[in-house]
């Protein structure tokens, strides 16, 4: 094993790919939370919360269309069998180079391998004992076409004086208005699972 692996040793990572392509409603926006712990009740133990603050996945609908949520919950539901393998690191999206910068990688590699140091320092110094986080990226029909629809918005809040930062926080905040108008809307799981961690998918869901 080598030191980049090592360093991984307390990281359990668990898929839950049994989730994956489940379809699911949200009947309203401020039901996030119980209607998709419904949903996944049947096959995730109780006890979870919503951790993801609704004002931040209010922004991430209106801006993407998608929603990346994290669960909580004060029980230790990972074992020794779920620890992280080297599949599961690539799974993640980090390199699977190895962690010594040798002097023959290319620019591009040596950016690469340190922007996986990063996250990986980050993702190991989130680990948090007892503790179980379930992450879920629920994809929608918005999503598609959510950055043209975000464009349009700015183009309307230029047409009525606005510019800059003051255009783009007006077009955000139309847009979630609407989007809270949208439901309910069917969601489809494209990721699940079950972690010591909740940063486990810095490298892997990656966006602004």
């Amino acid at each position: 094993m080598d030191t980049g692996l090592f360093a991984l040793r307390n990281v359990k990572y668990k898929p839950l790919r049994h989730l994956f392509n489940r379809k699911l409603i949200v009947s309203t926006f401020d039901q996030i939370e119980k209607n998709v712990l419904t949903a996944v009740g049947p096959d995730v133990p109780a006890g979870f919360r919503l951790k993801s603050s609704l004002k931040n996945l209010e922004i991430m609908l209106a801006k993407y269309g998608f929603l990346d949520l994290d669960f909580v919950t004060p029980r230790d539901l990972l074992t020794s069998r779920d620890r992280i393998t080297r599949e599961g690191i690539r799974e993640l999206g980090y390199s699977s180079r190895p962690a010594s910068l040798a002097s023959d990688i290319a620019p591009a590699g040596k950016k690469q391998l340190n922007n996986d140091r990063a996250c990986l320092e980050t993702l190991t110094e989130s680990i948090k004992e007892n503790t179980t986080y379930l992450s879920l990226f629920l994809n929608s029909n918005y999503s598609p076409d959510a950055m043209s629809r975000q464009f349009e918005e700015v183009k309307l809040q230029f047409a009525n004086g606005l510019s800059g930062e003051e255009a783009l926080t007006s077009a955000i905040f139309v847009a979630a208005e609407k989007m809270k108008r949208s439901f309910p809307i069917t969601f489809t799981i494209e990721d699940a699972c079950l972690a010591n961690s909740d940063t486990i998918w810095l490298a892997k869901h990656v966006y602004l």
